[in-house]
């Protein structure tokens, strides 16, 4: 891979000492987190710090990859809150922040917005926006628990943030608002992971009515981070040379403290390296972070989805000069991205050799004793060049394409000899492998789901959570074969994931663009507002909602306290777990009920005493007693069928139905019928009710049978009857009573 001599590199630099041979070395140091530096440097800088006897170790900083109806009452968060219409009682996550840091939301989606429209987010950054036309970015955090040197503050001047007022004129569309949100979830899975935690599943969709859909914190306050380098569509270029990932847990944190409210961020995202033993750079951090700011704030990673995708090798090489370890992997076909290998030991008594598809001499370099590193211009085809370096404890393998070519694709071996007396074990580790690129490196002998652990799962204070499959008619529930396991690879080796929860086939908030649904029975505008998802992507903001229940409970709640409650309250794995799935499960499965029965209580659980209410059919009777209630019950009869049959079958009636918020207004009709004594809304994100109405007659008069037109026209004005204030009772007696003269009109017609 060709790097011109000035183009930037975004690095971090663990070293010892003083920062100003970092700076003398070339390094523009964009921030301090103990001893890490992240900043950029070119080609020159990289050899400079690579020869400084202060630095430890200089890495990319690297991109992320992005990693409900049956799995909430598996997780038994249903035991825990319950509904009533669009009221949910219990502990239901009121008054915690639900940070997710991810590829953005879909704001404008129901499963996020109150029953009266307005928005249940308080704040969304985009990290990936260039602020314009008066837009904002974050200010600095100033917090002394967030920040990595005392008295320095964290400017986080890049991306845009956008505020409740800024959201909701874009949800409204209002054309004098001076800002309107332009943020987008481009990917889908940012919006799919926020509905598991916190959707309130109020959006119909999928051939299914409203809160069919229902995640686990349905009353959180949202506070959403689309975060650089997740989505297809992002710059190449990060927007800053401080570390994205972190910048957006400070970020949420300081939110949330600014609010004086518990906080539970969710990141289903990583990366796959060997370092699953606590020590990278963002991992220790993130334990600082949690350490600084214990009381009311937990941090949840989805632990991966590498368990069966082969990114890990473990064997012995036998004792004896003349002796041989074969191990083989296989590079893509058209693949043109650089790949790398680390195989980590104890010693410094093994010898390597490699050989590639190009075969013969030119695909071969010979055993390579430790000490020694070496690259060959030829066994990666004409143009590009494999390094290979065998250092005491770790031996490397880059193969790095030529520019505009692709790597030596095929079957590569790797050879290992062993001087010393006794067997030695490797690990062997395809670095930064991803189930989301197919053409990453994989083993194809030796293999093992063993310390597959995504690098930010191997956190020691942070949670991180693997999946698995509930049960059903065929077959029963079992760690999913993609969950990435542990243990960590520190001494001793510690347990994870921390706990599992459901991760396969979930449905949850998906966005426009993954959209699917049965044609038949669903309108073209609503009838897929619901993806199924697969991954540990999904099993974490299940953990994620079941803290923010936890913290609704008691915000007092540190860290620790969460981690240790939840893996204490666990339901057990099922039987017949084999042993290389035990060290996927953790403590077990999670149970909401059970952990939050056994949190101290500080809050009360939210509770509506709700007056007796008559029954639908007495409120149906009592519109038959009145002057017009017969006709206007035979209308309904004569007519519902066409108008569903035109919402479901006209693209033009239904982009109406929908503009005009017809299943906002439907979700209002049926809590109206159950507290028939309250206020009904008559407006809702901006939109009156009688403008609605208008609207859509004027659709119906287009589009339907002469007979629905006639109705249309003789009946629409009647809307104007409905005024602010009235209940569903009053508007009966005001609609069915009025004059007959339309009654007459319509026997004239």
């Amino acid at each position: 891979m060709s790097i011109a001599p000035d183009e930037p590199l975004y690095v971090a630099v663990k070293f010892m000492g003083s920062v100003s041979a970092l700076k003398s070395a070339g390094l523009e140091i964009a921030e301090i987190a103990g001893d890490f530096a992240y900043g950029k440097t070119n080609v020159a800088g990289l050899v400079a710090l690579d020869r400084d006897p202060q630095v430890i170790s200089v890495e990319k900083q690297r991109r992320h990859r992005i990693h409900l109806d049956d799995s909430v009452p598996e997780l038994k968060a249903d035991q825990v809150w319950s509904r009533s219409g669009d009221n949910f009682t219990g502990y239901t996550g009121k008054d915690v922040i639900v940070g997710i840091i991810d590829t953005g939301i879909d704001f404008r989606h129901a499963a996020f917005q109150h029953a009266d429209g307005t928005t249940r987010i308080h704040k969304i950054w985009d990290q990936t926006l260039t602020a314009q036309g008066g837009e904002t970015v974050p200010g600095p955090i100033n917090r002394a628990s967030l920040l990595d040197t005392p008295g320095t503050p964290i400017a986080l001047g890049y991306g845009v943030e956008y505020d409740v007022g800024q959201i909701k004129a874009a949800i409204t569309d209002d054309a004098s608002a001076p800002i309107k949100a332009r943020h987008k979830d481009d990917d889908g899975h940012g919006s799919h992971v926020a509905g598991i935690a916190a959707g309130d599943g109020s959006q119909s969709g999928s051939c299914h009515g409203a809160f069919h859909y229902i995640g686990v914190a349905t009353d959180g306050t949202l506070i959403v981070v689309r975060k650089w380098g997740l989505s297809d569509n992002d710059s190449k270029t990060p927007p800053t040379s401080t570390n994205t990932m972190l910048d957006a847990i400070r970020y949420v944190i300081n939110e949330a403290r600014q609010l004086n409210k518990p906080v539970v961020i969710n990141l289903s995202l990583g990366f796959f390296s060997e370092r699953m033993d606590g020590s990278d750079n963002e991992t220790v951090t993130v334990d600082r972070l949690l350490t600084n700011n214990s009381t009311g704030t937990a941090i949840v990673f989805s632990a991966g989805n590498d368990g069966n995708e082969n990114f890990h090798a473990n064997a012995t090489v036998p004792a004896g000069p003349t002796a041989t370890l074969e191990l083989k992997f296989k590079v893509a076909k058209k693949d043109t991205k650089e790949r790398s290998l680390a195989i980590v030991y104890s010693g410094s008594n093994l010898q390597v050799k490699i050989t590639s598809p190009v075969g013969g001499a030119d695909g071969t370099i010979g055993f390579l004793v430790s000490g020694l590193r070496i690259i060959s211009i030829t066994a990666n085809g004409s143009s590009g060049n494999v390094t290979l370096s065998n250092q005491s404890n770790r031996i490397d393998v880059t193969i790095t394409p030529g520019t505009g070519d692709t790597n030596a694709d095929g079957e590569w071996s790797l050879e290992f000899k062993d001087s010393g007396s006794t067997a030695t074990v490797i690990d062997a580790f395809c670095l930064f492998g991803s189930s989301h690129d197919d053409k990453s490196l994989h083993f194809l002998d030796h293999t093992t789901s063993r310390n597959t652990l995504d690098t930010n799962a191997s956190g020691k204070e942070s949670i991180s959570v693997g999946s698995y499959r509930l049960a059903g008619i065929f077959h029963g529930s079992r760690l999913s074969d993609f969950s990435s396991r542990g243990p960590t690879t520190d001494s001793p080796p510690r347990v994870k994931p921390d706990i599992c929860a459901p991760g396969e086939d979930i449905t949850s908030v998906g966005i426009a663009k993954d959209r699917g649904g049965c044609q038949r029975c669903c309108c073209n505008s609503c009838r897929s507002f619901y993806v199924d998802l697969s991954g540990t992507s999904m099993s974490a903001p299940h953990v994620t909602g079941l803290i923010a229940l936890m913290l609704h409970k008691n915000p007092n709640l540190t860290h620790t306290e969460i981690k240790n409650l939840l893996t204490a309250n666990f339901a057990a794995k099922p039987a017949g777990s084999t042993p290389d799935e035990d060290v996927g499960w953790g403590a077990g499965r999670a149970d909401a009920k059970k952990t939050v029965d056994t949190v101290t209580q500080v809050n009360p659980p939210v509770s509506k005493v709700v007056a007796a209410l008559p029954p639908v059919t007495a409120l149906h009777k009592t519109f038959l007693e009145t002057d017009r209630g017969p006709i206007l019950d035979k209308l309904f009869h004569e007519h519902a069928d066409e108008v569903w049959e035109l919402i479901q079958k006209n693209r033009r009636v239904a982009t109406v139905w929908h503009r005009c918020r017809g299943p906002v207004w439907v979700r209002f009709a049926l809590k109206a019928a159950q507290t028939p004594c309250e206020a009904v809304p008559l407006e809702t994100a901006g939109l009156r009710f009688t403008d609605a109405c208008t609207r859509f007659a004027q659709a119906l008069k287009r589009f339907g049978s002469e007979a629905l037109r006639r109705d249309v026209k003789i009946w629409e004005s009647e809307v104007s009857h409905v005024r602010d204030g009235m209940t569903l009772l009053e508007i009966i007696t005001a609609v069915g009573n009025r004059p007959n003269t339309l009654m007459a009109a319509r026997s004239v017609g």
